[in-house]
């Protein structure tokens, strides 16, 4: 952002926000204000509206809503933005305060662009992560990130406390659903992450035993007595893995609202394969790596392999490039699918420019890039989360 339009922004401060403030404003006194004027730089949270009418030969044109900024308010960072199909957007703060417990306030919020909620903080937090009779204070745990809100409003997040434990919001508070996910087991470690929400409340998330070089992708489903083993991994040689561990390792993995959950990994022997699981049994669908999917209602399965963005469509069993790194894309971020089959994904370009796009044409198929102007100002930099895209045609991204 150039001097010139940092201080038009600034000049315009607090009247240019999407999200109100105003209670809060209120209150900021003299030197609060004299700071506000003098912040430069920041992180914008956007959320990018559907397309409009567009020619084929024509670049679709979008309206864009601001969410927030680091500007508003008095945040250092915004990170994790993610959409449902009612354009509710969840994102993690990170906040100017300081926690009674620990340094780096964290926040997680939602917002449709007119009204901010807070869901929880890090003076709450303790809560969650230790029983009554157990002390906080001293402690390390924090806020770590947020990967999920469904079309319920449930927003699965993770915090750290001996380990990453993972999280999901309800009306009538929070539910638990990995505890201490890093725990001594034989002289190594149990780790979980990558938490996957949907719209029945599952939760699917990959565990890896560092004892026993075991990687396990496990269902969490609401209201039942213990969790389901989707798939399950060997990458060491000792122990010896039992005869039904097919794979060594996996790369990523997805749920959709079908309770279908797929997943990359590599056999025993080495062949690179998209997997999927539904009702138990797991099966092939197609003999290609992935370094990150994403699965709609439908079967269909974006991927990202190598420096390729494709798509596996379930109808036909067809595996189509959408874009490549032979023009002018240089690097690709993770693909997002929603159910009308549009896929949107982040992408550098050769002069190093970011951006996100719909397609394989920089020009014609580009949502937003560097360069742009953005409420005023130039865009640097943007970043895209795995839950990005709705089914409604949205795209939330973080400008800078």
């Amino acid at each position: 952002m150039n001097t010139s339009t940092r201080q038009t922004v600034n000049q315009r401060r607090l009247t240019n926000f999407a999200v109100e403030n105003s209670h809060q404003n209120a209150k900021l006194g003299e030197k609060w204000k004299k700071w506000l004027q003098n912040w430069c730089g920041g992180v914008t949270l956007s959320l990018c509206l559907s397309a409009l009418a567009a020619t084929q030969v024509q670049a679709a044109t979008y309206s864009f809503t601001k969410i927030a900024d680091t500007k508003s308010f008095p945040w250092q960072s915004i990170s994790n933005p993610v959409i449902n199909d009612s354009g509710t957007v969840a994102f993690l703060v990170t906040s100017t305060r300081q926690s009674q417990y620990i340094s780096g306030y964290k926040i997680v919020y939602t917002s449709n662009g007119n009204q901010l909620t807070e869901i929880v903080n890090s003076d709450n937090l303790p809560s969650l992560l230790f029983a009554s009779s157990e002390f906080p204070g001293g402690r390390n745990y924090f806020l770590n990130s947020v990967e999920g809100i469904n079309n319920n409003g449930t927003i699965a997040f993770t915090a750290f406390h001996r380990g990453i434990d993972i999280f999901t919001t309800s009306q009538n508070g929070f539910t638990t659903r990995r505890a201490f996910g890093t725990i001594s087991l034989g002289g190594g470690t149990v780790e979980v992450s990558q938490p996957r929400l949907n719209d029945l409340e599952e939760v699917v998330y990959l565990e890896r035993s560092f004892a026993f070089n075991t990687n396990t992708i496990v269902l969490s489903r609401p209201n039942s007595f213990g969790n389901r083993l989707i798939a399950r991994g060997n990458s060491g040689s000792y122990p010896p893995p039992p005869p039904n561990v097919l794979f060594s390792e996996f790369s990523s993995f997805d749920i959709n609202n079908n309770s279908e959950v797929v997943f990359a990994a590599t056999s025993r022997d080495g062949t690179k394969a998209i997997y999927t699981n539904r009702g138990g049994s797991v099966s092939p669908l197609v003999e290609t790596g992935a370094n990150a999917l994403d699965i709609n209602d439908s079967g269909d399965v974006a991927l990202l392999t190598g420096n390729t963005i494709r798509l596996f469509h379930r109808a036909t069993g067809i595996l189509n490039a959408i874009a490549n790194t032979s023009g002018q894309f240089r690097g690709f971020g993770n693909p997002v699918i929603n159910n009308s089959g549009k896929v949107a994904f982040a992408a550098t370009l050769a002069l190093g420019e970011s951006g996100i796009f719909t397609g394989a044409d920089p020009v014609n198929d580009k949502v937003i890039a560097s360069g742009d102007t953005l409420f005023g100002s130039t865009v640097k930099s943007v970043r895209f989360s795995r839950q990005g895209l709705n089914n409604q045609g949205q795209i939330v991204f973080l400008a800078e």
